[in-house]
């Protein structure tokens, strides 16, 4: 992903950090600019206890995606849980983004097509 604006603040709790570093080694081959976006969040956020209103994997997330007028919902899911949930938002899709982010932030990109993209999360629980 082609990053637009400035990188906000992300945070990641320990677990979630080990093994998304694992999935974006594993998924290299397959999404290079995914796994690369991955690792590069995964590798600038700062380590914490997770809190409410961070978004970790398993969080349901209301956000606004541009050019969607509506908010939407998911739940952030590794890709082998995507068939278990209900509104499941893959770790390695662009949306998968939200990873590390709280209220209020957002994260803009240039997607391959050459369109602008952003996420901003408007809750997360």
């Amino acid at each position: 992903m082609n990053l637009v604006h400035a990188l906000p603040p992300t945070a990641i709790g320990a677990d979630d950090f080990h093994r998304l570093i694992w999935l974006a080694e594993a998924a290299k081959p397959r999404l290079p600019e995914i796994a690369g976006f991955l690792h590069r969040e995964l590798t600038r956020a700062a380590l914490v206890e997770p809190w409410f209103g961070l978004v970790t994997m398993g969080s349901t997330v209301h956000f606004l995606e541009r050019g969607c007028p509506d908010e939407r919902v998911g739940k952030l899911v590794y890709p082998v849980d995507m068939l278990r949930h209900e509104k499941p938002i893959s770790i390695l899709s662009e949306t998968g983004a939200l990873i590390g982010l709280c209220e209020g932030q957002s994260l803009y990109w240039r997607a391959v097509d050459g369109q602008l993209r952003s996420v901003t999360v408007i809750r997360s629980d």
